[in-house]
C-alpha cells in the first residue's frame, strides 16, 4: 500500500488566476509519482468557495483559491485533500460549507474539516485491495478550528487524537496521522511537537506527517514508524520568497509489515510557477541539509538548544507584536475615557478590542506561538527576579 503525502497548495502570486489547464501543466513533473501511488493526499491551504464573503478577523492573511483548483488536483491523480489548517476557514462558515460541497462534487475524498467539531474529527477510512488505511487530520489552534456548533477544522488535541487512533486501530490495518503545525520558517520541530508526534506512534499510529512551516524539516524513524516534521510548500507562490519557501518534498510511505519511507525533493514556483524535481546539485545540497536536520532531531538536547536559539532570535519580534498597540491606544483611550466618563469595565473592553484581542488570542491559543511566548515570559520573569 503506497501512499503519497504532499504539503500546502494555494493559488497565489503568479498562480492566482491560473486556469485548470494551467495548473495541470504546472504539476506535470509530479504526476507520475501521484499516479504511481495507490493513494495520494495534498493539503488544501485555503477555501475554494466562489462565494467569498467577509474575511474572518484573525492574525495573518485571509487566502482563497478558485474552485478550478479542485478539478486540477483530481485530474492530476490526487485522491484526497487534507483540510485541517490555519486558512481553510478564512472566509467563515458559509465558505467552509460551500468548499466542502465543491470537494464532494469533484469526487475528491476529504478529511480534517466539517460542518461542526464532531464532523471535523471524523476518521477517514479508505480501502486498497484487502487493506484499510485510517487517516486522522488535525491542526494547531488558530482561527479556523471547528466548534460543537460551527464549521471548521479539526483542532490538535492529543487526548481526542488518542481516542481516534484507538478507534482506527480496531477498524483499519494502518493508521496515518497528518498534522498542520509548527513555527513558520523554522526547519525543526519544537520539543513539544516531537513529544506529541512520538506519543501518537506510541498510541498506535503507523506514520505521522506534518506540514505548515513553509520550509521543509527533517524526519525520524521512531519505534520503526516514520515521523516527518515538515514537507514545505507543495505549490504556493509568493513574491520575493526566500529559497526555503521554494524547496520542499513529498513523501511516499509504503505501508507493509515493515513500513518504508521515500523522500522526493523538488523546487516549486522558483524561476517559473511550476513544480520541478531537484537537479543533481540541488539534491546534493538537500541531502546534506536533511541529514543535518535529522541529526538534531535525533538528539533531544540539540533539539532543545536549537529551539532556545529560535526563541532568542524571535524574542524582539514577539515582544514588539505584544506591546506595539497598547502604548498608542492607551494615550487615545485615556482621552476617550475622560471625555465619555468610562468606568473601569468599559475601559478594559475598549483596550481589548480590534488588533489587540486577536493577537492575544493567537499567542495564547496556538501551540507553536505559545511554545515561544512561554519561554520568553519565563526568561523575563527570571531576569526580574535577579534584580531582587
Amino acid at each position: 500500500m503506497k501512499v503519497l503525502i504532499a504539503g500546502d497548495i494555494c493559488l497565489a502570486g503568479r498562480t492566482a488566476s491560473m486556469t485548470m489547464e494551467n495548473i495541470k501543466q504546472s504539476l506535470l513533473a509530479v504526476v507520475p509519482y501521484i499516479q504511481g501511488s495507490d493513494y495520494s493526499f495534498v493539503n488544501l491551504e485555503c477555501s475554494v468557495s466562489d462565494e467569498i464573503s467577509t474575511p474572518i478577523t484573525k492574525v495573518g492573511p485571509n487566502i482563497h483559491s478558485d474552485s478550478c483548483l479542485l478539478d486540477s488536483l483530481f485530474t492530476s491523480g490526487f485522491k484526497c485533500v487534507t483540510l485541517a489548517n490555519n486558512h481553510f476557514a478564512d472566509f467563515g462558515e458559509k465558505a467552509v460549507l460551500d468548499s466542502l460541497r465543491r470537494i464532494d462534487v469533484v469526487g475528491l475524498d476529504r478529511v480534517g474539516a466539517g460542518k461542526d467539531l464532531a464532523d471535523a474529527e471524523r476518521v477517514m477510512y479508505t480501502k486498497m485491495g484487502d487493506k484499510c488505511l485510517a487517516v486522522i487530520n488535525c491542526c494547531e489552534h488558530e482561527f479556523t478550528v471547528a466548534t460543537e456548533s460551527q464549521a471548521g477544522c479539526n483542532p490538535l488535541n492529543p487526548i481526542h487524537q488518542y481516542y481516534s487512533i484507538q478507534e482506527a486501530k480496531k477498524k483499519a490495518n494502518y493508521v496515518l496521522v497528518i498534522v498542520h503545525g509548527g513555527s513558520e520558517h523554522y526547519p525543526l520541530p519544537t520539543p513539544r511537537m516531537q513529544e506529541i508526534y512520538r506519543f501518537f506512534v506510541d498510541a498506535g499510529a503507523d506514520a505521522v506527517v506534518n506540514h505548515h512551516q513553509h520550509c521543509y524539516s527533517g524526519y525520524e524513524i521512531y519505534q520503526g514508524k516514520p515521523i516527518v516534521y515538515g514537507l514545505g510548500n507543495f505549490f504556493f507562490d509568493v513574491a520575493k520568497a526566500p529559497i526555503t519557501w521554494n524547496e520542499g518534498y513529498f513523501v511516499q510511505i509504503d505501508f507493509a509489515e515493515k513500513i518504508k519511507l521515500n523522500i522526493n525533493p523538488y523546487m516549486q514556483c522558483k524561476e517559473q510557477p511550476i513544480i520541478r524535481m531537484m537537479d543533481s546539485d540541488e539534491r546534493t545540497h538537500f541531502d546534506a541539509k536533511i541529514n543535518q536536520l535529522n541529526s538534531i532531531i535525533a538528539d533531544r538536547e540539540k533539539l532543545q538548544d536549537a529551539f532556545i536559539k529560535l526563541v532568542n532570535k524571535r524574542k524582539s519580534e514577539y515582544m514588539w507584536d505584544f506591546n506595539k498597540h497598547p502604548t498608542k491606544w492607551q494615550r487615545r483611550i485615556q482621552k476617550i475615557k475622560k471625555i465619555l466618563g468610562c468606568n473601569k469595565q468599559q475601559y478594559n473592553s475598549i483596550v481589548l478590542s480590534a488588533q489587540k484581542l486577536p493577537l492575544l488570542l493567537s499567542l495564547y491559543n496556538c501551540e507553536s506561538h505559545r511554545d515561544i511566548m512561554s519561554i520568553i515570559l519565563q526568561q523575563r520573569l527570571e531576569n526580574e527576579n535577579k534584580v531582587f
